[in-house]
């Protein structure tokens, strides 16, 4: 669990300044930490070298961008503007395996 006893202090020193803003208004921990940890996992699946490939991508990459939009908006802004993923993702979707994760 990303937001446990040990983590309490990076949400109350830190992470909790993202509900604030405009952008993350109304945002609660939860919502915050649920992308967050499949994140991880995927992060660790590939540091393990583990396939990937059925994997849900098109979600996991909406759940980055969501987070870089509630932690950095500008940042997020600039790496819509060099994102890749979106169309290497249309260019050889046919040729993916289909999610199951």
């Amino acid at each position: 669990m990303m937001f446990n006893k040990e983590n309490e202090v990076l949400w109350q020193q830190t992470l909790h300044r993202i509900s604030a803003d405009p952008v993350g208004r109304g945002l609660r921990r939860k919502q915050f930490s649920t992308p967050l940890v499949r994140i991880r996992h995927l992060r660790n699946r590939i540091a393990h070298h583990e396939p990937i490939l059925h994997w849900p991508l098109q979600q996991h990459h909406a759940d980055m961008m969501q987070l870089m939009e509630w932690i950095a908006p500008g940042d997020a802004r600039w790496c819509r503007t060099h994102d890749r993923f979106p169309s290497l993702v249309a260019r050889w979707s046919h040729q993916l395996p289909r999610s199951t994760a």
